[in-house]
């Protein structure tokens, strides 16, 4: 089940960008591409634990009846084992509409190709907690625009500014949000830039392991396509002409 809905999602927001001719059909030769690794893998592990389960030898059968019920305790297994289940433990890294600019130590950080990570945010100062998911979630691919972790009133103004020539460029095939520790920014610039999420506890830039100025390009199917730090505006409209070419 997992598979064939991250199979369906893979393909159907290539086929949509295709359709509406806003992509060439090249796009559509990445579905194999991305997809068949995954395929491969999950029968591979299919295989293995079907004969697992079938075993016959007597002593077999007790070795696999002792160990696995310890071995599946583990805290540290069943963390290892429950995003490996449920199929977000895949990357497409080595895709070919993947991209990254990426300075830096790279820790802990996604990388372009990986899925991207969910954390808590905030629409204002005195909103709610949120989950990005949120902010990520519909048909559009999502421009996160990190502000970092003491940004500088210039700085803010340089992405806010990027962020609205983005979206105004882009119109209608993503959506661009400022992802700020500061919270009295106002929603947006000159009533057309990106929405300002706040993120004051930084936990959203930890996820996606960055304190400076960075930006995430999410696509449809919640994988990362494009990430860069520092924001460098020529690389994103050379990566964003690539996808939204037709």
């Amino acid at each position: 089940m997992n598979t064939g809905i991250q199979d369906a999602y893979n393909l159907a927001w290539k086929i949509g960008l295709v359709r509406a001719g806003k992509a060439s059909n090249a796009l559509l030769t990445t579905y194999d591409a991305e997809r068949s690794p995954v395929a491969a893998t999950v029968l591979k592990e299919t295989d293995m634990l079907t004969r697992m389960v079938e075993l016959q030898h007597p002593m077999l059968r007790g070795l696999r009846n002792r160990l696995l019920p310890l071995i599946a305790s583990r805290p540290s297994f069943q963390a290892r084992m429950a995003p490996q289940m449920a199929q977000l433990a895949f990357h497409y890294r080595r895709s070919s509409i993947v991209a990254e600019d990426w300075s830096g130590s790279n820790g802990a950080a996604p990388r372009a190709g990986d899925r991207a990570p969910d954390a808590a945010v905030r629409r204002g100062s005195d909103a709610e907690a949120m989950q990005l998911f949120d902010v990520l979630r519909g048909t559009n691919h999502v421009l996160l625009l990190f502000s970092g972790e003491k940004p500088e009133t210039g700085k803010l103004q340089e992405l806010r500014a990027l962020g609205a020539s983005i979206q105004s460029q882009w119109r209608g095939l993503l959506s661009v949000y400022l992802v700020s520790t500061e919270a009295s920014l106002p929603a947006n610039i000159n009533g057309d830039g990106p929405t300002v999420v706040v993120d004051p506890e930084l936990a959203c830039h930890v996820q996606y392991g960055t304190r400076q100025p960075s930006l995430y390009l999410i696509r449809p199917d919640m994988y990362i396509g494009y990430r860069a730090r520092p924001v460098q505006r020529d690389a994103l409209q050379r990566y964003l002409s690539g996808i939204f070419s037709p």
